[in-house]
């Protein structure tokens, strides 16, 4: 029999008064029941801060507290949450503009040592950076900072222990920089380098300033993203890190300010494409799941040209799918997997420590070796055992945590069908990709 609207007495009334809370999803009438038995009927159409909020009769919206409804009202409500997943929402802009301020610490010329300092990074360079370079720096790594901090995916990035040393391209080799490349963040120090054509910098007089017409920060973004995601270096695939770096030197950044609304992130990713591909194209290559889910990060590391550029425009791609395209279009399905990592990186701390342990040593034993003039002698047998495999080969095996996580995100489709629903999903969207 369906229940009908019921006259409620006027203390019922009174528990039911308050104003509102955000929800779109509604459920059927039904007959609530308060601890006293009072009854009445409504819908339910949110809960918040431990009120229900319901549509009565009359329809007017009213509030009460869950500790005043019966265990069926409460058995009802639980069902109804667990149909409704909590939305997400994602920023709309980061802006630090107001927010930043640079204090020089050491400006030494006839030491090459000059030294700058903002709340939460450190900029060292032989060379003086005029002011309002220093100032653009500090802007791109404390909006950075902020940004991946406002992500709602809970990564709860850290200002890094190292720095920022920027030089030019031998010095940028010296410190570990890798041919080829315009930037590289270092692990062991947690220092980003970049050189100063990697940025297309320029002297002018003692000074290094922005070549106007060239200067490009999407480099710094991606180095910046990995320096305060250091503690998620080891607990996300290579693809995923390396996507997600990506996707943040998509985004539309000016002097402070990210914008991530749907129409600057399309305009982002659209424009970081043509970049990667030399040209606005049709359509554009992305790599298979198969291919890309399966290199590691030390062959990631030694892949160079074209292939390199499949690796990370791909990455980028499959990132974005599921940041905004699969599922509700929220980021649900990598905000999961965020969280299932989070909760299981002390299973893998154990190993990781020892990782670390056996690397420094190695690096400490080679750089004595190269400083002995030839009395030292490193061969392949130096190489600690735990070393000739990179940490995501091992922490993402079948049947771990990590690896168990990941499989949750993809869900029940195979890798192969995966590519299909983010090839079919951005088309919708209008970027064809093959």
């Amino acid at each position: 029999m369906e229940a009908r609207p019921v006259t409620i007495a006027k203390g019922l009334t009174t528990l039911l008064t308050a104003s509102l809370l955000a929800g779109s999803s509604v459920a059927d009438e039904r007959v609530w029941t308060d601890t006293q038995g009072r009854k009445l009927t409504a819908q339910l159409l949110g809960i918040e801060s431990q009120k229900a909020r319901l549509r009565l009769a009359s329809g007017k919206e009213s509030q009460v507290d869950l500790e005043k409804l019966s265990p069926e009202d409460l058995h009802y409500i639980q069902q109804w949450k667990a149909q409704r997943p909590e939305r997400i929402t994602w920023p709309e802009e980061i802006d630090v503009r107001e927010k930043v301020t640079v204090t020089p610490v050491r400006e030494d010329a006839d030491a090459r040592e000059f030294v700058y300092r903002t709340e939460h990074f450190e900029f060292h360079s032989d060379e003086k950076i005029a002011g309002s370079l220093i100032k653009d720096f500090s802007l791109a790594f404390e909006a950075t900072l902020a940004a991946i901090a406002a992500l709602p995916l809970n990564l709860k990035p850290e200002p890094p222990q190292g720095h920022f040393q920027i030089g030019d391209r031998f010095d940028y080799y010296a410190a570990g920089g890798l041919i080829g490349t315009a930037g590289v963040y270092v692990p062991l120090e947690r220092h980003i380098l970049v050189p100063m054509d990697g940025l297309n910098l320029k002297r002018v007089g003692s000074e290094l300033r922005k070549n106007n017409s060239d200067y490009d920060n999407s480099t710094l973004i991606h180095e910046i993203t990995h320096q305060v995601m250091h503690d998620w270096l080891k607990h996300m695939p290579t693809w995923m890190l390396e996507g997600l770096s990506e996707f943040m030197s998509s985004l539309p950044y000016a002097n402070g300010k990210f914008r991530f609304g749907e129409s600057a992130r399309k305009n982002g990713i659209r424009a970081a494409l043509t970049r990667w591909e030399g040209g606005r194209q049709t359509s554009y290559s992305i790599l298979p799941a198969e291919t890309l889910f399966s290199v590691n990060s030390r062959q990631w590391n030694q892949t160079s040209g074209n292939a390199a550029t499949m690796n990370y425009s791909s990455s980028m791609l499959y990132v974005y799918y599921f940041m905004h395209l699969a599922g509700r279009g929220e980021g649900e399905d990598i905000r999961a997997f965020a969280g299932a990592i989070d909760q299981a990186k002390p299973s893998v701390a154990p190993y990781l420590k020892e990782f670390d342990t056996a690397l420094r040593a190695y690096v400490a034993k080679s750089d004595a070796a190269e400083k002995s003039g030839g009395t030292q002698i490193m061969t392949e047998d130096d190489i600690p055992e735990i070393l000739l495999v990179p940490p995501d080969a091992i922490i993402f095996k079948k049947g771990t945590p990590h690896e168990s996580a990941l499989a949750r995100m993809i869900g029940q489709r195979d890798l192969k069908q995966l590519t299909e629903d983010v090839i079919a999903a951005f088309s919708k969207d209008g970027i064809r990709l093959e």
